[in-house]
């Protein structure tokens, strides 16, 4: 996708025609992405969200181009004390549900800054992230929190898995919601 955004009509996980209005929206600019100066134009996209009638998946109307949404990313996740936290007992609950490991991997898909990779690290594991906001990628590896700059598929986690070995935990928060690749990032 080379262009700013495509219109779905099409589910992005069934592949359904059968897409109904949710909810209608007001075309909004890209969150997060500011501007030099002051009254400067900004391209808005449709937030009006849809509902397949085959499987149920709600989606946006309007698909922005991930490079446009992702790769110069500026928000930090640590830059929220409450999701810091969040992140530390997430982990804890993680590992009391599925055993404490010593050296186990565990991955996160969309891993902003690493905050969740901290807490698992924190807590014995070997930790990988993947995001594709290259800078923040690069800070976080940068921390001791290794993280490849690019967005996940089923491809790149088949190179993971033969570099790194098998996970024991994987996590994906808010990344779904953000991809028109649904069943691939699924495989993966």
């Amino acid at each position: 996708m080379k262009k700013t955004h495509y219109r779905a009509d099409r589910c992005l996980l069934c592949g359904s025609g059968k897409l109904e209005l949710a909810l209608p929206m007001v075309p909004t600019p890209i969150g997060n992405d500011y501007l030099p100066g002051p009254k400067q134009p900004q391209e808005c996209y449709s937030l009006t969200l849809l509902l397949c009638r085959e499987c149920g998946n709600g989606q946006i109307e309007d698909v922005v181009n991930p490079e446009l949404l992702f790769r110069s990313y500026t928000y930090s996740t640590s830059s929220s004390l409450g999701l810091r936290e969040h992140f530390r007992a997430y982990a804890e609950d993680l590992l009391k549900r599925v055993g404490k490991t010593t050296d186990a991997l565990a991955v996160d898909i969309g891993s902003n800054d690493g905050s969740l990779l901290r807490a698992f690290r924190d807590q014995g594991l070997r930790v990988l992230g993947v995001d594709p906001a290259v800078e923040i990628a690069k800070r976080a590896t940068d921390e001791g929190l290794p993280t490849v700059g690019d967005f996940f598929s089923s491809k790149l986690a088949k190179e993971l898995r033969d570099r790194h070995g098998l996970a024991r935990i994987v996590t994906a928060n808010n990344v779904f919601a953000h991809s028109d690749q649904l069943p691939d990032m699924a495989d993966g």
